[in-house]
C-alpha cells in the first residue's frame, strides 16, 4: 500500500548564527562595563588627588581658648614686616574691646582677630576688622557683623601666604566652624593691607584673582 502523504519539513535554526550574535552583544556590555569602571577609578583619582594637603613645617601656638591656629612660614612674597614679625613669634597685640585691629597688629593677627571673634557677641569690633571701601558695598554690612559675632567657634584655622599685590597681602583660610550663611567649611582668600595707619580686611572671597588680573589695591 502506497502512502502518497508528503511531509515538508521546517529548515533547520541557524544555530551558530545565533551563537556569534550572543557573543557579539556580551562582547558591548563587558566593554560598556570596563568604560564605567575607568570613568568610576578616574573619579576617585581626582578626588584623591584633590583632597586637603598637609601644609609643610606646621606649627601651632596659643591663641584664646576658642581658637587654635596653625601657621607656616610666609612666602617671600608677602610683606616684609608680616613675615618678620611671624618669624620671630612677635605676641599678639592687646586689641579694645571694640576694636579688631591696631597700630601694630600685622595683616595675618588681622585675620586671626576676625576669627577669634566669631564668638564675641561684639559686632562693633567685627566692623572694625574691614577697611571703609569693603563695608561701603553692601547695605546690610551692619547687620553681617552682628550674624559673624555669635556664628560659632572657629577651630583649626589654617592661614596660609599667597602673595602680595598692590599692596594687599592675600592669604587662603581654612577652618572648621558650623555650617552657616559665612561658612560652608571651604576656604576663603583674604586681602589685607594698610588703612589709615592700621591694617585692615579690603576683600574676602572664595577665589582668587591673578595677580595680572586683580584691581583691588589697599591703602
Amino acid at each position: 500500500m502506497n502512502d502518497s502523504r508528503r511531509f515538508e519539513s521546517t529548515p533547520p535554526t541557524d544555530a551558530y548564527a545565533d551563537l556569534r550574535e550572543c557573543l557579539l552583544k556580551t562582547r558591548s556590555l563587558v566593554a560598556l562595563a570596563a568604560v564605567v569602571l575607568l570613568i568610576l577609578v578616574a573619579g576617585v583619582a581626582l578626588l584623591y588627588a584633590a583632597r586637603p594637603q598637609a601644609l609643610p613645617n606646621a606649627v601651632t601656638y596659643t591663641l584664646p581658648p576658642e581658637l587654635v591656629v596653625e601657621t607656616v612660614a610666609p612666602s617671600p612674597t608677602v610683606a616684609a614686616a608680616t613675615a618678620a614679625a611671624t618669624a620671630s613669634g612677635a605676641p599678639s597685640p592687646v586689641f579694645a574691646a571694640s576694636e579688631c585691629t591696631s597700630a601694630t597688629a600685622t595683616t595675618r593677627q588681622v585675620i586671626e582677630r576676625y576669627f577669634a571673634l566669631s564668638t564675641s557677641n561684639n559686632a562693633q569690633a567685627v566692623t572694625d576688622c574691614f577697611a571703609q571701601s569693603w563695608r561701603d558695598k553692601s547695605p546690610q554690612y551692619a547687620a553681617g557683623s552682628e550674624l559673624w559675632s555669635h556664628s560659632g567657634p572657629a577651630n583649626n584655622l589654617i592661614i596660609t601666604p599667597v602673595d602680595t599685590v598692590n599692596g594687599c597681602d592675600r592669604f587662603r583660610v581654612t577652618a572648621q566652624m558650623p555650617n552657616n550663611r559665612f561658612w560652608t567649611g571651604g576656604q576663603v582668600f583674604f586681602s589685607v593691607g594698610f588703612e589709615a595707619g592700621r591694617m585692615r580686611i579690603y576683600e574676602s572671597g572664595s577665589a582668587l584673582l591673578n595677580a595680572s588680573n586683580t584691581t583691588l589695591r589697599c591703602g
